[in-house]
């Protein structure tokens, strides 16, 4: 069977219609870029170019290097107070360099997405990764206020491109049916790092004072960090990348050149050739560069699809409600502080606010390990939520008669964006408002440990779904996703402290957990009209997500002739992007509307 796909020119505009023979829902494109005849062969050698152990190991670099960004952020935590005073200035303007660094790494993916797509995806990390550590330097010699802003946000461009263009890296190594998994382990890092970080950084803070270093230790671990991930990337990590634009870039000019010259392409290319091997070898990789500028804003539009822009609010909401879900923990902190407020993006940076002159714990040491319960949650759930979303998609493919619908991964989302994480907020909330003692304090490591599993369960599914109906656009699609992430959350605890001293940390608690209902409210929108969403987000951006029912939202069985639909291009670039993916009925499911066999 024979899937339409569309040839995307300058500018986004349609020049020609194309035919392919396509499996699964990967793009029709060669390995320089070309358009090819896709067969089942070629479809499952993007797939198995490395092997299963191979894999992993690419997955566990990839998550390694995801956990430098939250790792840096939460590790200011237990030096506020040091810095504080070793730079002669308040606790206020400290998180202020924090809320600012925290704005970067969701901004910062935005431009770097795109051009994983263009260059590939690991020019993005070799490049990225020396920028973070040399910023972590910075950092660690920084003498005045303006240098540790500066370098900070020279951290933040180094450490966030690898939350983003890591999904895009997940995407390019699994198909669908276990991609889940790959993004459980993936998402493993991200999440533990906040967990880890304070309890390191309150060791180094607490041994290594004495010895003249204090908080900037924490800063020559992460530059170490830094180049270790650089190392491993340089000399480990493969590129994943299934095409690379750049070579359609190349291509078009040399095409423009032999149209402009009257010379056919081969001898353009041929004379090429022998002027770069005259050249030295810095020289001639200069020459072959060709630079391609790109709109950073232009992943934003991807908001324009509904389901994209629910998965976004979803996860917003979800790591909101972080920010209040600790809020009398952080509340004493800050009075400690000379009423500083906190801006971080991670889930257990409160903690140290609320426990230290509670339950009169003055070691920085042990404050940092109560972080660790999140952490153990955290991993705990990685090993099982990206399995758990695989099997769901899987059985309701069997369900369905062999329809694929992206919108099936959703359902395992929903017990814990429903039950687990709203409902471990909300007892946290009344535990800390109302608990006492020991038993007050055991109780809400046991929640924070629950909320660890929660959070799992709800961002593995969600941002999964995302690359699936994106797999062209995968590290764009994470990046908006990231981005929305921390801007509401950076946005949410400017509120959260006047909330708690208007009407408590129990009630407090409590909005947030209507927050993550909310969420899972959209994710129930989502399942329910994902084919909708889907053709709508279509006709107003102009990419074609897996899965999209061009027919309409009616349900009628979709005629199997090729259909001419409009389409954009990735990133600016000419490509060909796949329509909807269909194979033979006898090999692999082919995807329809849910609503074509009455089971949305």
């Amino acid at each position: 069977m024979r899937a339409p796909v569309v040839v995307g020119g300058k500018e986004g505009r349609i020049e020609e219609d194309s035919e392919a023979q396509v499996v699964d829902e990967e793009v029709a494109v060669g390995e320089q870029g070309e358009a090819v005849e896709e067969t089942e062969e070629h479809a499952n050698r993007m797939y198995a170019r490395f092997s299963p152990r191979r894999k992993r190991a690419i997955v566990g670099i990839v998550a390694y290097a995801a956990l430098l960004a939250p790792f840096s952020s939460s590790s200011f935590l237990p030096s506020i107070p040091q810095i504080t005073e070793d730079l002669h200035t308040s606790a206020t303007i400290i998180n202020v360099t924090v809320a600012i660094f925290i704005l970067c790494i969701g901004i910062f993916p935005l431009v770097w997405a795109p051009y994983s797509g263009i260059y590939g995806r690991k020019p993005i990390y070799v490049i990225s990764l020396p920028i973070f550590a040399l910023g972590c330097l910075g950092t660690a010699l920084s003498k005045s206020l303006a240098a540790l802003i500066v370098t900070r946000i020279i951290q933040a461009l180094g450490s966030s491109p690898v939350l983003s263009v890591g999904a895009g890296t997940i995407g390019d190594l699994y198909p669908k049916h276990e991609r889940g998994t790959a993004m459980g382990l993936f998402y493993l890092g991200i999440l533990v790092g906040p967990a880890t970080a304070p309890a390191i950084a309150g060791i180094l803070t607490e041994y290594v004072k004495p010895y003249g270093f204090g908080w900037r230790a924490m800063q020559y671990l992460l530059m170490s960090l830094g180049f270790s991930a650089f190392a491993l990337v340089l000399f480990c990590f493969p590129e994943t990348a299934h095409a690379k634009g750049i070579d359609v870039v190349r291509q078009e000019r040399l095409q423009e050149r032999s149209e402009k010259e009257g010379v056919k392409v081969d001898a353009l290319e041929k004379d090429e050739e022998r002027r770069r091997a005259e050249m030295g070898w810095v020289r001639r990789q200069w020459d072959r560069l060709a630079w391609v500028w790109l709109n950073p804003l232009a992943p934003l539009r991807l908001l324009l699809h509904p389901n994209i822009a629910a998965m976004s609010l979803n996860s917003s909401f979800t790591l909101m409600s972080t920010y209040s879900e600790f809020p009398r923990l952080r509340s004493t902190l800050i009075k400690r502080l000379t009423s500083s407020f906190a801006l971080f993006a991670a889930i257990l940076v409160p903690l140290s606010q609320t426990l230290a002159p509670r339950y009169n714990i003055t070691n920085a040491a042990i404050l940092g390990c109560f972080y660790l319960a999140q952490g153990v949650g955290n991993a705990t759930a990685s090993r099982y939520t990206g399995r758990y979303a695989d099997w769901t998609l899987k059985r309701w493919l069997k369900r369905r008669g062999g329809v694929y619908v992206p919108e099936d991964r959703l359902y395992a989302a929903l017990l814990g964006g429903g039950f687990i994480l709203p409902c471990s907020v909300l007892a946290l909330g009344w535990v800390l408002d109302k608990g006492t003692g020991k038993v007050g304090l055991a109780f809400a490591v046991v929640l924070l440990f629950i909320d660890g599993i929660g959070l799992m369960c709800v961002l593995t599914p969600s941002n999964t779904y995302c690359v699936d109906v994106m797999p062209l656009r995968s590290s764009e699609v994470i990046a908006v996703n990231n981005a929305c992430r921390y801007i509401v959350a950076a946005a949410a605890s400017a509120f959260v402290l006047p909330m708690i001293n208007a009407i408590g940390v129990g009630w407090t608690n409590t909005f947030a957990a209507f927050v993550v209902w909310l969420g899972c409210g959209m994710v129930l929108l989502t399942i329910r009209f994902g084919p909708q969403m889907r053709a709508i987000g279509t006709r107003l951006e102009g990419t074609v997500s897996a899965g999209t029912d061009l027919e309409g939202s009616q349900g009628e069985e979709r005629e199997k002739e090729d259909v001419e639909v409009p389409g954009r291009v990735e990133s600016g670039v000419s490509t060909v992007v796949q329509q909807e993916a269909t194979v033979r009925e006898d090999e692999q499911p082919r995807e329809k509307s849910p609503d074509a066999k009455g089971t949305a």
